[in-house]
């Protein structure tokens, strides 16, 4: 068994009795000068009425003698396909000249040749279920190596699909449920026979779903695998459904067995986590249950039961890049469970630990808009880091930037005009220089035109727009940097802060009320947090961690006098809430 995931990048064409197109013209509005005629026979010659015909974008049946009939507005290429009302299938390309055409189609449900020869549901159908098989049926069997998310092409969908072949039989599964009352194309092209010979041309099926969601949601894979061992004592768990879950009032409930403490249960669409308060104990059997689910229409699934083992070992996470939001009463960070990172997000009380983003790229340094509504944040998902912004509540993201070079460490500006600055990587050698943008991508600019130093971890003033902290190379060493009157008609006007100490200093925040900056210094040795007053003139050390602190973020109240930070060795490295009057850790946050 395969599977294939689709992105949903064909939108659906016409309306409620319209299709998808295959090869050849689009036709132009214009009068009808061009006619196709045709006959559909069965394999002894004989007419077969009621046959469903669909040619590129226009539907029709045949008539009690067979035939059918489409007027045109340019002559072409056109994808044309026939079923019978016997299921025998068949698809061709044709050429339709200005003159018009007459054809003879003869459905033959054991050819000579490599063909499509059934589908279900039917083409042209209304009704098809939700969540069933879409079944292939070809005259020779199938070689599996040729079927892919390219020569199997369903649209619209966003997701995956099972793909399992039988002999001459191919069946796709999507592993989500479709949508009602929704028209689907499915091309099939390029799928080659076991002996090498590939179809004549592309096949086009269409059918439409029911219009009632009468399926429950049924659990398609777990986070671990049911019976899976050596499963890390921090795991956290997911369940994911074929259709989006709908969560009761008082929030779905799940148990282990033996007893283990849940800190917090949460839906995402599709997926149910379930997030541990400590960790279970070593080498022992568990079962997760999780009570039935229900989707929009009121749909119930089965309760769902996950067992596993335990292994000896801690998951090792790395949490870093936090940001601290007080409308959104959170803090966002990026975490890394393998080779890449996704975003979550988690309480400042340590509770309620959500993830936010799950795909195959790395999602980090995540930053909130003032007031809590948009992250932005960087992502590798087209092979170099572009900047991409979320809405918190809708989990919607808009990519910002598209260019060749790497965009990274976006934040919003302080105050709510959603400014973004950042750092891009340009030139040959590269250099990194901060840019400016609106919060929709718009009036993209550099933030200083006569800067020559390379600049890095921007920062906006808390209250001032046209002033930031960011970190950059003088004397040797990296120092932090205050750039004033940087936006537009203005002449930018950089600072020093931190030309006596010397270490290098890597990331500054502001304290909400910019009365104190918090920044990581190595000048003992060793990364941690130091605090100076914000011109400069005073700076002590704060933390005296034996792990270098890799970054942090102020509280967003004013007086609290607190930082989250990530601290730990090499890709290990967990958040704490630390004081910064003591220098106390007052909270770990993440394991």
């Amino acid at each position: 068994m395969r599977v294939f995931a689709y992105l949903a990048v064909i939108a659906l064409l016409a309306g409620a009795c319209g299709g998808g197109g295959g090869p050849g013209p689009t036709p132009e509005p214009g009068p009808v000068s061009v006619s196709l005629d045709g006959l559909v026979f069965d394999e002894t010659g004989a007419p077969v009425s009621g046959a469903a015909v669909q040619l590129s974008l226009l539907s029709s049946t045949t008539d009690a003698h067979g035939r059918f009939h489409f007027s045109l507005q340019s002559s072409g290429n056109y994808s044309l396909s026939v079923q019978s009302p016997a299921g025998v299938f068949h698809a061709e390309t044709i050429t339709v000249p200005q003159g018009g055409a007459e054809v003879q189609i003869t459905l033959d449900p054991t050819p000579s040749y490599f063909a499509l020869v059934g589908v279900e549901p039917a083409l042209n159908s209304f009704d098809a279920p939700l969540r069933e098989p879409i079944v292939l049926t070809f005259s020779r069997p199938v070689d599996e190596a040729s079927l892919s998310s390219a020569t199997l092409a369903l649209s619209p969908l966003s997701g995956e699909v099972d793909v399992s072949v039988d002999d001459t039989e191919v069946q796709l599964l999507p592993l989500y449920e479709l949508d009602t009352s929704q028209r689907y194309r499915l091309q099939i092209s390029s799928v080659c026979s076991i002996d090498g010979v590939q179809l004549a041309s592309d096949a086009f099926t269409y059918f439409t779903t029911c219009q009632q969601d009468g399926q429950p949601p049924v659990l398609v894979r777990t986070t671990p695998s049911d019976g899976a061992t050596g499963v890390p004592r921090n795991q956290s768990f997911e369940f994911v459904f074929s259709d989006k879950i709908q969560p009761p009032a008082d929030g779905l409930q799940a148990a282990f067995a033996p007893p283990a403490t849940i800190a917090d249960v949460s839906v995402d669409e599709r997926t149910v986590s379930v997030t541990l308060e400590g960790m279970l104990s070593a080498n022992t059997e568990y079962t997760l249950t999780l009570e039935s689910a229900s989707d929009a229409a009121g749909n119930t699934s089965e309760p769902s039961t996950l067992t596993f083992t335990t292994g000896t070992a801690a998951m090792a996470f790395d949490d870093i890049e936090p940001d601290w939001n007080s409308f959104a009463n959170a803090i966002v960070f990026a975490r890394a469970a393998g080779s890449a990172y996704d975003l979550y997000r988690i309480s400042p009380e340590g509770t309620n630990l959500e993830r936010i983003t799950e795909t195959a790229a790395s999602e980090r340094h995540p930053r909130y808009s003032s007031d809590g509504q948009l992250i932005v944040y960087q992502s590798d998902e087209n092979g170099n880091w572009d900047i991409y912004a979320r809405n918190a509540d809708t989990g919607l993201s808009a990519q910002l930037t598209s260019l060749p070079e790497d965009e990274t460490s976006p934040v919003f500006s302080g105050t709510f005009s959603q400014l973004i600055a950042y750092v891009r990587r340009e030139g040959s050698p590269s250099h990194s220089r901060i840019f400016v943008m609106n919060g929709d991508g718009s009036f993209n600019r550099r933030a200083d035109e006569n800067s020559t130093r390379d600049e890095y971890a921007p920062v906006f003033h808390p209250l001032l727009d046209n002033q930031i902290l960011f970190v950059a190379c003088e004397g040797g060493d990296r120092d932090v940097f205050s750039k004033s009157a940087f936006l537009e008609g203005d002449s930018p006007v950089n600072a020093n802060l931190t030309p006596d100490l010397t270490g290098d200093e890597f990331q500054a925040v502001w304290a909400p009320d910019a009365q104190a900056i918090a920044f990581i210094s190595d000048q003992g040795g060793v990364r941690n947090v130091w605090i100076m007053d914000p011109s400069g003139s005073v700076h002590y050390q704060i933390t005296h961690f034996t792990d270098p602190v890799h970054s942090l973020a102020y509280s967003p109240i004013p007086g609290e006098e607190r930082v989250v930070v990530s601290v730990g060795p090499g890709n290990s490295r967990s958040l704490y809430i630390v004081s910064l009057i003591s220098g106390d850790i007052e909270r770990r946050l993440t394991e």
